[in-house]
C-alpha cells in the first residue's frame, strides 16, 4: 500500500504521488537497522526531484533488515514472519492525523462572532475570523445570512442581512461561511493553510442594454437563468500599485465645460458635486451619450430616484442608440441604506468586468449619500455603546463634546485625526480606489469613475462678501446690516440655503470625497438664466491628472482658455474694476463651454470652437449669441476643410500644418460674424 506525499512544483503549488511500492526485503543479512515512521525531508520539498529513503531504510542493496527485532536470516529458521501484526501496526501509524490535517482541521473551525446591534438590514457584530475581507457571506444561528461590508481596525465588522433583521436579536451567535481550506507547502514558509471563505457575488453575463436591481439580477427575470452564468465578486479590492499603469489617455465626455474646464482622463476618480436641481443626473447622461460611438461601456447606478424613471432613461438612451453599451443599475426610492450601498459596488463591479477583460468602462454613481448616512448610521449605533452612551443618555451636550474630544488622534496619510475619521476615509476610499487604469501586462483595460454628491465644497463666498461690505467706511451700520441682509435673501433664493436641500451632504464631507478622488466637477447653485443649461464652476473644478487627461488636440487650446477664466475669476472676487478684453472674452468663454441637454458636443467641434475664442472671432458678439455664432463658424469651416475635422475624430491630434490652416482660416474670417 502506498503513502501518500506532497511534492512541489516550484513556490506555492503541490501536487500528490504515490510512495514507491513496499521493498522486498532481502534474505542475505548483514548490519540490522530499524525500520521508522515515514518522513520527509525539507529538501524534497523544493521541487519534484528524487524519492528520498526514510531514515531507517537500507541504504545499500546488500542491507538486512530487522523485522520485528528479529533479521531476516532469523526469521527464516523461527518461521516465517507475523505480517498481518506488522500490517495492523503500520496502519495503526498511518490513521493518526498527520501535521497538514491538523492544520486544514484548525484552520476549518470559523471563529463564532455575536451580534451587538440590529436595526432594518443593518447588523454590527464583533468576534469574526480577522482574516474574513469585506464580501464575505456570514450566516446568523437564525438561519439568516448576510454579506460583510466594512471591518474596522478593532474587529468589529458592519454587516448587511438579507431579507431583514427581524430573527436576529442581539447575542446572536454569527460566522463567516468558509467555502474551502488552501494548503501549500512554501519554500520558505513550510506549510501554509489559508481558508477560503464564501464571497457575495453578482451574475454579469448579458448586462449590457439591461436595467439590473442591487445585486445585479436583471429586471422582471426569476433569476434561475443568471445563477447558471458568469459571476463575480460583489466587493472587489483595489488594485495594487504594481498592477496599476498611468493615466495617459483622455475619456472624451461630450460635455463642453467638463472636456475643457476638468478634463477626465481614462482610470481617473471623479466628484460632481452641486446642489439640487443643478444638473447632476443631466451632465452623466450627457457623458453616456457622448460615449455612444466610443469603445467604453457606461455603468448608470441609479440612487434613491422614483419608481419608472430607469425605465424612461432606457428608453431614451435606446431612442439615442447609447443604451448598447450602457447598464443601469436601480436601487429605487424606499431602498435601504445598505441596498443602495449594494447598488453602487454592483455598478462598479460591473464596470471591472470591462476592466479585466482589457477593455475600458465608465462608471457613473448617481448619489454617493447612501454610503455617507450608512456609515453615520453605524457609527451611531457604536456611540450609543461606546464610551460617550453615559453623556447622550444623561443629555449633557458638555460631558458628550468632552468626550468626543478625548477621542484617540491617529496619523493616516500624513494627517492627524481623530480614529473615527480615519475609519471613515478608509470606508469612503475603499470604493473611490476601484477606479484604475491596469498594467499593460494585465490588458491594459480601465474604469474611470464619476461619483455624484448633493452639497458643495468650502467656497467662502459669503465670507468675502460680507467682508467687502464690512470694509466700506461710508457706510452705516444700518446701510451694512440691510446689505447683508440682502446678499443672505439672494443666497437662499440662489438655493445655497442650508435648509433649502435636505439631501445636502455636510462640507466637511464633500471636502473629503475631494480630497480622495482624481478631482472634482462643480456645478453652480443655479442653471443659467437664459438657456436653462447647467453651469460648471470654472474656479472650483479641476482635475489633478493634469494635462495627461486632455486629448492631444485639445490641450493647447483648452489650457489658456482655463487659466483665463480662473484669472477673470479671481479679478472679481477682489472687486478689481475691469472692463478690458481679457474679462470680456472670460464671459464669452463661459457662454461658449454651455450647451443644451441631449446634445453631446464632438471634440472637432469643440476644436474648432475654441480656437475661434482664441483667435478674437467672438469678441463682438454678445455673451447670449456666442454659441449660435460659435455653430457657424463650425459649419462654415466643415465645408471649406473637412479634410482637418476627419483629421482631429481619427486621430484625436492635428499636425502643425494643419493646425496653421485652422489658424490662418481664423484670422481671415475673423470679422465674418
Amino acid at each position: 500500500m502506498g503513502v501518500s506525499l506532497q511534492f512541489v512544483y516550484g513556490r506555492g503549488s503541490a501536487v500528490s504521488a504515490s510512495a514507491p511500492p513496499r521493498p522486498q526485503f532481502p534474505t542475505r543479512a548483514t548490519a540490522p537497522v530499524e525500520l521508522s515512521k515515514t518522513s520527509i525531508s525539507r529538501s524534497s520539498c523544493r521541487g519534484l526531484r528524487r524519492y528520498v529513503n526514510p531514515p531507517g531504510w537500507a541504504s545499500r542493496r546488500n542491507a538486512s533488515v530487522r523485522v520485528g527485532g528479529v533479521g531476516a536470516d532469523e526469521g527464516e529458521e523461527a518461521g516465517a514472519p507475523d505480517w498481518d501484526a506488522e500490517m495492523s501496526i503500520f496502519k495503526k501509524r498511518t490513521l493518526k492525523p498527520s501535521q497538514l490535517a491538523t492544520l486544514r482541521q484548525i484552520e476549518g473551525e470559523a471563529s463564532i462572532g455575536k451580534v451587538l446591534h440590529s436595526n432594518s438590514d443593518l447588523v454590527i457584530v464583533e468576534g469574526l475570523n480577522n482574516d474574513a475581507e469585506p464580501g464575505t457571506v456570514v450566516s446568523f444561528a437564525s438561519g439568516a445570512r448576510g454579506v460583510l461590508l466594512w471591518r474596522r481596525n478593532d474587529n468589529i465588522c458592519f454587516i448587511l442581512a438579507f431579507g431583514g433583521t427581524s430573527t436576529i436579536t442581539e447575542g446572536t451567535p454569527v460566522q463567516c461561511s468558509i467555502q474551502g481550506i488552501l494548503q501549500v507547502i512554501d519554500d520558505e514558509e513550510g506549510v501554509v493553510t489559508k481558508r477560503k471563505f464564501e464571497t457575495a457575488q453578482i451574475p454579469v453575463d448579458d448586462v449590457a442594454g439591461q436595467i439590473v436591481n442591487f445585486i445585479g439580477r436583471v429586471k422582471g427575470s426569476s433569476g434561475g437563468q443568471e445563477d447558471k452564468g458568469q459571476k463575480i465578486p460583489l466587493l472587489h479590492k483595489s488594485p495594487n500599485m504594481e498592477d496599476r499603469g498611468q493615466i495617459n489617455e483622455s475619456l472624451f465626455t461630450g460635455v463642453a465645460a467638463v472636456d475643457t474646464l476638468a478634463p477626465l482622463g481614462r482610470g481617473q476618480s471623479m466628484l460632481l458635486t452641486g446642489l439640487a436641481g443643478s444638473g447632476k443626473r443631466d451632465l452623466m447622461l450627457e457623458a453616456i451619450l457622448g460615449q455612444r460611438k466610443s469603445d467604453v461601456h457606461c455603468v448608470l447606478a441609479l440612487i434613491g430616484e422614483e419608481e419608472g424613471v430607469a425605465e424612461k432613461l432606457r428608453a431614451l438612451l435606446e431612442d439615442k442608440g447609447a443604451m448598447a453599451r450602457t447598464t443601469i443599475v436601480e436601487a429605487p426610492k424606499g431602498s435601504s441604506f445598505g441596498q443602495s450601498y449594494l447598488a453602487i459596488c454592483t455598478a462598479t463591479s460591473i464596470a471591472e468586468k470591462y476592466r479585466d477583460n482589457g477593455g475600458h468602462s465608465l462608471v457613473l454613481l448617481g448619489d454617493l449619500a447612501p454610503m455617507v448616512q450608512l456609515w453615520e448610521l453605524f457609527t451611531a449605533a457604536l456611540v450609543k455603546m461606546g464610551p460617550q452612551a453615559l453623556a447622550l443618555e444623561s443629555g449633557d451636550e458638555e460631558k458628550l463634546e468632552k468626550a468626543l474630544e478625548e477621542e484617540e488622534l491617529v496619523q493616516y496619510e500624513g494627517m492627524l485625526v481623530s480614529a473615527s475619521a480615519a475609519q471613515r476615509r478608509q470606508f469612503f476610499a475603499a470604493l473611490i480606489q476601484r477606479a484604475s487604469k491596469m498594467h499593460k501586462r494585465l490588458g491594459g483595460g480601465s474604469l474611470t469613475m464619476v461619483g455624484a454628491l448633493a452639497g458643495e465644497p468650502a467656497t467662502g463666498i459669503s465670507k468675502r462678501r460680507q467682508a467687502v461690505i464690512e470694509q466700506h467706511k461710508t457706510l452705516s451700520a444700518e446701510m451694512k446690516a440691510k446689505l447683508l441682509a440682502a446678499l443672505a435673501a439672494k443666497e437662499k433664493l440662489a438655493g445655497l440655503d442650508p435648509d433649502a436641500d435636505r439631501r445636502r451632504i455636510r462640507t466637511e464631507v464633500v471636502e473629503e470625497f475631494m480630497s480622495l478622488t482624481d478631482g472634482q466637477i462643480v456645478l453652480e447653485g443655479s442653471r443659467d438664466t437664459d438657456s436653462g443649461c447647467m453651469v460648471v464652476n470654472s474656479a472650483a473644478s479641476v482635475s489633478r491628472i493634469g494635462n495627461r487627461a486632455y486629448d492631444d488636440v485639445l490641450a493647447p487650446v483648452a489650457t489658456p482658455i482655463r487659466t483665463a477664466l480662473a484669472q477673470a475669476d479671481d479679478a472679481q472676487r477682489a472687486s478689481i474694476d475691469d472692463n478690458g478684453d481679457d474679462i470680456n472674452r472670460a464671459l464669452r468663454a463661459r457662454a461658449l463651454l454651455l450647451q443644451d441637454l441631449q446634445q453631446p458636443v464632438l471634440l472637432e467641434d469643440l476644436v474648432v470652437k475654441l480656437y475661434a475664442l482664441e483667435a478674437g472671432c467672438l469678441d463682438d458678439i454678445e455673451p447670449r449669441r456666442v454659441r449660435s455664432a460659435a455653430g457657424m463658424i463650425v459649419q462654415e469651416f466643415r465645408l471649406k476643410h473637412p479634410e482637418i475635422l476627419n483629421e482631429i475624430r481619427t486621430t484625436r491630434n492635428l499636425s502643425k500644418d494643419a493646425v496653421v490652416v485652422l489658424k490662418d482660416w481664423m484670422k481671415a474670417h475673423e470679422s465674418m460674424l
